[in-house]
């Protein structure tokens, strides 16, 4: 099994995310750890980080690997060319994100899952968000309780949203010739829209990939057990524009999402009900757009008619929400509201306990 953690200026969260790991339960083979590090200038703060779970019960289970890129490279590239590199043929391969934790039978159901003749690429749940704030401190929002405990089910392109998309600490992948494949098409397709830039066209990249498999021919499963817990720094979610870390409104990412497959002439799924359904997400976040200083007019008309959205009353209440609590400061005053009464503290013992019972957030 091969675990890629790609991190980029988060040392202030990486700790924590590889504590998740080593706490996690041991597989029957070979673990693997490729810490894939894009941000050159810390180099010999990660390896530090690193080096502190020297004692940690589990470490001398895994064989840790340091991937410093020598210049940043976009994102998407770290994440599936440290694949590239480091994965054995049908090995287990997952990324988990440098501000995420794993849930402690992560790995373990994981494993099992592909065993068990779980395919190509599994899907498992992502729940709730912590939030970092200094040293080993967390708050926790929307978390507990977690499942630990599911069935693994057949997905086809219809149904496999509810199950984990996007986020790429919900995949699971099976490093074969199909997983390859399936990299190069849906390269391809994001390269279609070569009038974006690079890194924003491929923000959604890991859905695109779901669909590549499924364009292939592939087998995807889904499994309603929590696998990962997104996380994200203070200081992100305090700057972070349109309540979105990269910066960009939803609405646009979804809108680009919806020009692109729209485009894309497939043979084996039917993506109708997919862009229906992105469509509708973009409804809500369409307002925002007015405010962006990077989409015009001319891109506003051209989403509209591609999408066909047609914007509620509730859509609208929805994005001017969003602008008033960005203008006023007012996501900032809440943030700090909400966090000031649910700090917690990690330790193994009592996430593992808290998790289950409920007693988190």
């Amino acid at each position: 099994m091969l675990v890629v953690l790609p991190t980029y200026k988060r040392l202030d969260c990486l700790g924590l995310s590889l504590q998740s790991v080593f706490d996690n339960e041991p597989v029957q083979e070979p673990m693997r750890l490729v810490i894939a590090n894009n941000y050159p200038p810390h180099r010999q703060a990660v390896e530090e980080i690193v080096a502190a779970f020297a004692q940690h019960p589990n470490y001398e289970k895994w064989h840790v690997v340091f991937h410093h890129w020598p210049a940043t490279v976009p994102a998407v590239d770290n994440w599936y060319g440290t694949i590239a590199q480091y994965a054995a043929e049908g090995e287990i391969v997952l990324l988990h994100g440098d501000d995420d934790l794993l849930t402690p039978w992560s790995l373990r159901h994981r494993y099992e899952a592909f065993h068990a003749g779980a395919g190509d690429l599994l899907l498992s749940g992502v729940s709730g968000s912590v939030t970092y704030l200094d040293g080993d401190k967390l708050h926790y929002q929307g978390v507990a309780p977690l499942r630990d405990a599911g069935a693994v089910v057949p997905l086809t392109a219809e149904n496999f949203e509810p199950y984990g998309n996007v986020f790429i600490g919900s995949h699971t992948y099976r490093h074969t010739e199909t997983f390859r494949q399936a990299i190069q098409l849906a390269k391809n397709w994001t390269d279609g829209q070569s009038w974006i830039d690079y890194d924003t066209r491929n923000l959604m990249f890991p859905y695109y990939l779901v669909l590549a498999i499924f364009e292939l021919n592939g087998r995807v499963t889904g499994a309603r057990w929590h696998g990962c817990i997104r996380g994200t720094a203070l200081h992100e979610r305090l700057t972070a524009r349109f309540n979105a870390s990269y910066g960009w409104s939803t609405g646009w990412l979804l809108w680009l999402m919806v020009e692109r497959l729209k485009a894309i002439s497939f043979r084996n799924i039917n993506v109708t009900a997919v862009a229906q359904s992105l469509s509708r997400q973009a409804a809500q976040w369409y307002v925002t757009l007015w405010f962006d200083p990077r989409v015009n007019k001319k891109i506003l008309r051209r989403m509209r008619e591609t999408c066909q959205l047609e914007v509620s009353f509730s859509d609208f209440l929805f994005s001017v929400r969003v602008m008033l609590a960005q203008w006023l400061g007012l996501k900032a005053w809440a943030l700090r509201r909400q966090i000031s009464g649910g700090i917690s503290v990690y330790t193994h013992g009592f996430f593992l306990a808290g998790v289950r019972d409920g007693v988190l957030a």
